[in-house]
């Protein structure tokens, strides 16, 4: 599976679950060959003659014992071992060693002592470590066979008892083995499920740093890039997190977006009549304030203008007591023209300048 990200292509990462496990028994054997000081160099081509004659020879050997799940051999060492053994002609003719028969030995260089891995492909499941055990058992009476058989019989002649050991599975380096791709190996980890190994990635509960994704989001691991998340009904939803948190409806987003801008239009709109309304009212208390100043103005005016014929200034009010006004002498105020209203409020003390006559 392959996706586009960040324009490059990106291929999609899975839980590997291989179908056998690679797993070794150690042999070690001493065969009746003459050790050669060339088998010290492991690039000599005596050395490598050997280990390929050996390998060539075992692994049909072991075929031909039909170990279940067997794969192949490995040396992994060759040194000197015990003094060669030479059997006598009446021993060779024997196809069959009885514990009684007796050898003898003659001065020669040692015999070859060679440990190798016998590599089995042991199936993943629950029971493997069942089926690993019956095959070291099958190993184990291989390659005992080897001292009860004539020269004419077998691939090897071995002089001492072999030793066959067991060996726990070496797991580590196992991710990198089954995946085989250093762009993806990182995002990988091992893990044995129900006896199952497994190479299982971050999308995974069984990994130490398991990448959640809530709101059933699932996760996916992409090479070069590492864990994310894909999360559902994207086309009608947004999510405020990379983890699928955070979840936002795209149609309640867009009806809460719209009854917000409706409120504030509408508070808008309602404060904007308010003040109209309220600068409206103003005005008009400020008109009906002026009209009645003016209204007071005029009434104030006119009830002056009325009055003004029947009044008579009491021009003795404002003069000596002691001075005695004739009668005749005053004037009638009717015949002139009204004082000004500012004169009938504020009173002039001068008599000629209210229009009064008298005598010293």
């Amino acid at each position: 599976m392959s996706c586009w990200i960040q324009w490059n292509l990106c291929e999609y990462v899975v839980t590997v679950e291989p179908d056998t496990l690679n797993r070794t028994v150690v042999v070690n054997v001493v065969i009746n060959q003459d050790y050669k000081p060339e088998y010290d160099n492991e690039k000599s081509p005596e050395y490598k003659e050997f280990v390929g004659n050996f390998t060539k020879k075992m692994e049909t050997y072991y075929t031909e014992k039909k170990i279940e799940n067997f794969k192949g051999v490995v040396v992994t060492s060759v040194s000197p071992g015990a003094p060669a053994v030479r059997f006598s002609d009446k021993t060779l003719k024997k196809r069959r060693l009885p514990s009684e028969v007796y050898y003898r030995i003659t001065p020669g260089a040692n015999s070859v002592s060679v440990t190798h891995d016998v590599v089995l492909a042991i199936p993943n499941n629950a029971s493997s470590n069942i089926i690993y055990d019956e095959d070291v058992k099958a190993v184990q009476d291989a390659v005992v066979g080897l001292m009860n058989c004539s020269v004419s019989d077998c691939v090897y002649n071995i002089t001492t008892p072999p030793v066959v050991d067991k060996t726990e599975a070496d797991l580590r380096g196992f991710c990198e083995r089954v995946v085989d791709d250093a762009g993806i190996i990182k995002f990988y980890e091992i893990a044995n499920v129900s006896g199952v190994i497994t190479c299982v990635t971050v999308c995974s509960s069984l990994h130490t740093k398991t990448k959640q994704c809530y709101n059933k989001g699932m996760c996916r691991v992409y090479s070069n890039v590492g864990a994310l998340c894909h999360c559902i009904n994207q086309d009608s939803t947004w999510y405020l997190g990379d983890d699928c948190s955070l979840p936002i409806s795209r149609t309640g987003f867009y009806i809460g977006i719209s009854l917000t801008l409706g409120f504030l239009l509408l508070s808008v709109g309602g404060l904007t009549v308010f003040l109209l309304l309220n600068k409206r009212k103003q005005k008009m208390k400020e008109d009906i304030k002026n009209q009645q100043v003016n209204q007071w103005m005029t009434e104030d005016l006119e009830w002056s203008r009325s009055n003004s014929s029947d009044f008579k200034v009491n021009a003795g009010g404002l003069r000596n007591p002691s001075f005695t006004q004739d009668e005749s002498d005053q004037e009638d105020l009717g015949s002139r023209c009204t004082a000004p209203f500012y004169a009938l409020t504020s009173p002039s003390l001068d008599p000629d300048s209210r229009g009064f006559s008298g005598s010293d």
